[in-house]
This record gives C-alpha cells, structure tokens and sequence, in this order.
C-alpha cells in the first residue's frame, strides 16, 4: 500500500494517507462487484435508515492518481504518451517502507492512451492507477447558489448588487458541515481525519433522504422537510478535501441553514448533496 503524503500542511499526512487508503480499497472492491457501499462496511460504519429508495446508475472515476514510477517516472514521458496539453504537477509520497515516492492526476483517456502506449511498446510494467474524484464545491458569490432546498434563480430569492457575499463563502474556513450518514459515525470520521471528533445534534430543512446501493443514506432537495444529523466543524481546506473525495463525485457541497439542538442556534454552513 502507498500513501501520499503532501508536504505544506502539518494534518494532511494523515488526512492525505487516508484518502489514498480508501480509494486503494474502493478500487479493488470494486473490481471484484462492490461499490462505495462495501468499503463502509468494512469500516463498519454503514447505518440503517427507513427511507424511501432510488436506482443510481454506476459510473467510473473521471480523474486517477498515477503512481510515477518505471518508465512513467517522468512528469514529460506521462504528458507525452498520455496526450495530456493542461499544466500537471507532481504530489510527493513514500511508500510503507519509507521510501519516497510521486504521484500525478490524470484523466480517463490519458489512462486509455498510456496503457495503449505500453501495450504497443510490449513494455512488461503494470501502472498503479487510483480512482480518484471528489464531491464539486463551486459556491457562488453572487447568489445563494447552491442551497439545500432553494431554487436560487427565483426573483424574490436574488441577491442585489449592494448585498454582502453569501454565506459560507468559497474558501471560508472554519466552516460548519452537517453530517446525515457515515460521516457522523465518529469512528468513520476518526479514520478518516485522523482526529477524535466532536459532533452537535442538528438538523437541517429543506431536505429529505433517499436510498442507494441498499442502504446508502443520500440528501436530496425538499422543500419544507427537515432532516436530523449531526454539525461538526470542519477547521480547513485540507480537512474539507478529505470529506470531498470520501463522498465522491456523486455528491455536490452545498449552503444550507444548521439548527443547533443544544442552545437552539443557526449556523450558516454546508452540506454534501446528492447529485440526481
């Protein structure tokens, strides 16, 4: 196993590492018939719920962590063979004996291209290719897109010009998440973060929950429902990264309004919303 291990931020060696950790296990999972589903269980955090249920189609990462190593050692031979024209970078790792390691992000068909390449070549190297894709955060500044429940376009609901920037805002940090699934089992987020969590019971409207993969809680938008969970405080962006790539991109971040239970305050913060 390998873990990546960045460089500029003193908790994202553990957060970073247990990333690469579960897409390692969500990979080979999946490759034998499971889906995101059957790594919780194996974390021993999936939770049941009596909530209605929809189909989700499955689909396949768009994005792969590229183990730089062999003749892929070099950032210009990946470009090269994988036809890659956007501005890469490498990600500094080590493996588990210590050793150091890079890692690159490529895309699917740069995938496609590098193995085609080595196969032609009849090169006898095995990539390491890691499924990687992470919930979409893309808060605007000039609306109250995207909010759990609110259809932003909506005349009475716009933003004059004058008005301060919607809250929370992109890179606001620390910032308050609401958590409805695995993520408020603290053994799941301890895992995860690498930090003892400290959760406050919440809830949040304009929401209802759904089924997918058999009992996969997902939030979905419904007007006038509310939904109970939980609200932990997510301190920075390397923490956040963490959440965002265990929901995968099936999920999108969103702004909504947490009801506190214990001094029945609101905070403005944000949710992970299923994309449908």
């Amino acid at each position: 196993m390998v873990t990546v291990i960045p460089s500029h931020h003193h908790c994202q060696h553990q957060i970073t590492g247990c990333l690469l950790t579960f897409f390692q296990v969500r990979a080979e999972k999946e490759a034998q018939g499971f889906d995101k589903e059957a790594y919780e269980h194996l974390c021993q955090a999936q939770s049941q719920s009596k909530t209605r249920t929809t189909p989700v189609p499955s689909r396949k990462a768009a994005n792969y962590l590229l183990k730089m190593e062999g003749p892929l050692v070099d950032l210009d031979i990946i470009r090269t063979v994988g036809r890659i024209v956007l501005k890469m970078a490498e990600i500094p790792g080590t493996d588990d004996e210590g050793n150091h390691t890079k890692f690159c992000i490529v895309d699917l068909s740069a995938k496609a291209h590098i193995e085609g390449w080595l196969a032609e070549k009849w090169i006898p190297f095995q990539p390491t290719f890691v499924p990687y894709s992470r919930a979409d955060k893309s808060l605007s500044s000039i609306s109250l897109a995207p909010t759990l429940g609110v259809d932003a376009t909506l005349p009475h609901l716009r933003i004059d010009s004058t008005a301060t920037e919607p809250q929370p805002t992109q890179s606001q940090y620390p910032v308050w998440y609401f958590f409805y699934g695995t993520l408020g089992d603290p053994d799941v987020l301890k895992r995860l973060l690498g930090v003892d969590p400290i959760y406050r019971p919440a809830s949040v409207t304009g929401g209802s929950l759904i089924e997918w993969g058999g009992t996969y809680k997902a939030l979905i938008d419904s007007p006038g429902l509310a939904v109970e969970g939980a609200a932990f405080m997510v301190e920075n962006e390397e923490m956040e990264d963490a959440l965002r790539c265990y929901e995968t991109d099936k999920y999108e971040v969103v702004r909504c309004d947490i009801g506190m239970k214990d001094d029945k305050s609101l905070a403005k913060g944000l949710t992970f919303r299923f994309v449908v």
